[in-house]
């Protein structure tokens, strides 16, 4: 599980609306003035990430209130298979599309030969073609993916406990290594 802090900005029913921090380590990090990154991280940086938890059954044994902060966690299957999906799909589309338009343009077009020498559909063009047309149909059917998976609880965040929990902890444990 992948925990990240939030805090609690309303309360409905059976929904608790939490704002998750944005960090980044450019504040820890010695060429921090100097660095693309940072710069961007100030430019993007404050925009707010509100967004809904909706309560499950050990969820709704935390008992929180606005202004609190809290612990939300995400399953790490669901986050690995949501990056795959992302990073890699469209780049297999783009490859599998951009080869099947070079073998169209080959194999299509061998038995056309004024169209291949007026250079109207040569490899280089059909298989742009064929990219373009594979990234398409990769940016649809992730977002198919997006809407299939937005229904399943192993891809919603779920909120684990009260943040001073986890600094509980965290002393608990430190105390121990110090005893230890």
């Amino acid at each position: 599980m992948i925990e990240e802090r939030a805090r609690v900005v309303a309360i409905d029913k059976a929904t608790v609306w939490v704002e998750a921090r944005r960090e980044s380590s450019c504040s820890r990090c010695a060429a921090n003035k100097g660095c693309g990154n940072a710069a961007l991280q100030k430019v993007f940086g404050k925009k707010r990430n509100i967004f809904p938890l909706v309560l499950n059954r050990e969820s709704k044994d935390v008992s929180v209130a606005v202004g609190d902060e809290v612990v939300i966690g995400v399953e790490e299957n669901a986050l690995v298979k949501s990056s795959f999906a992302v990073y890699a799909i469209p780049i297999l589309a783009i490859i599998i599309f951009a080869a099947f338009g070079e073998t169209f343009a080959t194999d299509g077009l061998s038995t056309n030969l004024e169209a291949v020498n007026s250079g109207f559909m040569t490899k280089d063009l059909m298989s742009i073609v064929g990219a373009v047309t594979g990234l398409i149909v990769s940016i649809v059917g992730l977002r198919w993916y997006s809407k299939l998976s937005s229904k399943k609880s192993d891809y919603q965040p779920v909120l684990l406990r009260h943040a001073d929990e986890l600094a509980n902890e965290t002393v608990q444990q430190s105390e121990i290594k110090l005893l230890g």
